[in-house]
């Protein structure tokens, strides 16, 4: 089973999903990839208690913060936003380029 939510951040709505014990997904609402129908679809489930939602909660409260977060929740795959080109360009981002380079402007 996959459990949903959403977290509201200062770039926009983000959705969190969960198999229940690992966070499995973490996207903006506005994912090119993610059809309008499911977006609507997840931002109504009411899942915001399993312990991992809280979790990942408190750490993008503190990084969004500008603040180091301890006990990073592990990610199945790893954030795509800091993958950066070999020549070291910053190269595409399904958020789009500006996102990519204020999240990685978080992270300094």
């Amino acid at each position: 089973m996959v459990y949903t939510t959403t977290y509201s951040s200062p770039m926009g709505m983000i959705v969190l999903e969960s198999d229940g014990e690992v966070l499995t997904g973490l996207r903006f609402v506005d994912d090119p990839k993610a059809p309008q129908q499911a977006i609507e679809t997840i931002s109504t489930e009411t899942t915001d208690t399993l312990p991992i939602f809280e979790k990942v909660r408190q750490w993008l409260d503190d990084y969004f913060a500008g603040k180091r977060p301890l006990n990073v929740p592990r990610l199945n795959p790893p954030g795509c936003h800091r993958v950066v080109g070999v020549n070291g360009s910053l190269g595409g981002y399904a958020y789009g380029l500006n996102r990519k380079k204020q999240l990685l402007e978080l992270e300094k």
